[in-house]
């Protein structure tokens, strides 16, 4: 056992030592013999309860260098993508704004609910934009009522 102990962790194997202890533990005209090797082969089971242990974790490190390689890389395409975002007033999904008539948007965000007012600075068919998810170019001015701020755009870019 201790020749196998020694070995690295990989390399042990415990099989051959087992099958010689079950067949001395089995025998009950062994005397202390028996007692010893049940001893024995409680250690064994011990010894291989740790390889698949380590093997265990050996499988979880490797996952875990996976997924952390796949975070960075997704960390990396999203700060890419927010550097390119930041040249937005707003983003969220534009939609008509019956409220004010004609000529008249709004941005809706992920949750659903109302985040601006918005208008264009030129006028052109927007239609194609309306139920996507847009950034819009411009600028943002505070608004009384209703508590919203108004973002008056010059491009609408649409994104994925």
């Amino acid at each position: 056992m201790e020749a196998e102990r020694v070995k690295p962790i990989a390399k042990q194997n415990y099989a051959n030592i087992k099958k010689s202890l079950l067949a001395v533990a089995g025998d009950k005209q062994a005397g202390k013999a028996t007692r010893y090797s049940q001893f024995a082969l409680r250690q064994v089971e011990r010894f291989e309860l740790a390889l698949e242990v380590s093997q265990a974790v050996r499988l979880q490190d490797a996952d875990l260098k996976r997924i952390k390689a796949d975070i960075a890389k997704a960390g990396a395409k999203r700060l890419a993508e927010l550097k390119d975002l930041g040249r937005f007033a707003v983003i969220g999904r534009f939609q008509t704004f019956r409220t004010y008539g004609p000529g008249h948007y709004r941005i809706i965000g992920d949750a659903g609910k109302t985040i601006c007012h918005v208008v264009p600075v030129s006028k052109g068919d927007l239609r194609k934009f309306i139920g996507r998810k847009v950034g819009l170019v411009g600028t943002i001015q505070p608004q009384l009522e209703p508590p919203w701020v108004l973002v008056r755009f010059t491009e609408v870019v649409e994104l994925k």
